[in-house]
């Protein structure tokens, strides 16, 4: 819901290049998956963590790591949509996508917290998702959690929450 003139698809493809460095997706052995047989014998078998160095993306779930590959392309996906909505001043910061059960759900979380933003923490409207940029954690966090609570949000929305808190943890405010 921003007056910002939409992005040009080359311009937002150059700057989804660039924020693409920071979207990396990482591994690491899946706690409970210590001395289960088969993992030894074939490597890529191995069942793992995953994540990425955004921290706003997680799998938690006990699969060898080119199973997490489509859940993290879905991850890319929608970075790469945010890209195409915010303005270029906003791009190189944090941002998240809370994708919406519809576009009318879409639209009411706009219409609630669009006037509750700052110049670094704002939303915008994209279809049946909005892109949260935002400074600090909290904000994007009490819409994913209103929107939760007034059914307006995909419940998938509750893998962001899980991910907005971890990163609060991982970055603590400045």
């Amino acid at each position: 819901m921003s007056e910002e003139e939409p992005n040009r698809p080359r311009d937002a493809d150059e700057r989804f290049e660039r924020v693409r460095v920071g979207h990396v997706l990482r591994t690491e052995p899946h706690p409970d998956a210590a001395g289960r047989s088969g993992a030894d014998a074939d490597p890529d078998a191995a069942e793992v963590l995953a994540w990425c160095t955004c921290l706003l993306w997680r799998s938690r779930l006990p699969w060898p790591a080119h199973e997490h590959r489509r859940a993290f392309d879905e991850h890319l996906t929608r970075v790469r949509r945010a890209v195409r909505v915010l303005p270029a001043d906003l791009v190189d910061g944090r941002f998240a996508y809370l994708p919406c059960v519809d576009e009318g759900a879409a639209l009411a979380v706009a219409a609630t917290w669009i006037d509750l933003g700052s110049a670094r923490s704002r939303l915008f409207l994209d279809g049946t998702g909005v892109v949260i940029a935002f400074a600090d954690v909290q904000f994007p966090t009490e819409i994913a959690l209103w929107a939760l609570r007034n059914d307006h949000a995909d419940p998938s929305a509750a893998y962001l929450l899980h991910a907005l808190e971890y990163a609060a943890r991982q970055r603590p405010p400045q």
